[in-house]
């Protein structure tokens, strides 16, 4: 398995776990807390939260930072 390979898995596990929450109710404490209890990495969580949000926000909801 290639490096390639292991983030799209992480990536898929996270995007399954944030989604059963939702972008309503997930906020990026929760989604560290959901990570560390499947014994994902905290660190790639927060980066995933952060562009999981953004592809399901629609534009006119996203909030200037």
């Amino acid at each position: 398995m290639t490096a390639a390979t292991t983030d799209r898995n992480v990536t898929q596990q996270l995007d399954a776990l944030f989604d059963q929450v939702g972008v309503e109710a997930l906020s990026l404490n929760f989604a560290k807390a959901l990570a560390e209890a499947e014994g994902l990495n905290t660190t790639s969580a927060c980066i995933r939260f952060y562009r999981w949000r953004a592809e399901r926000l629609e534009p006119q909801e996203q909030q200037p930072a």
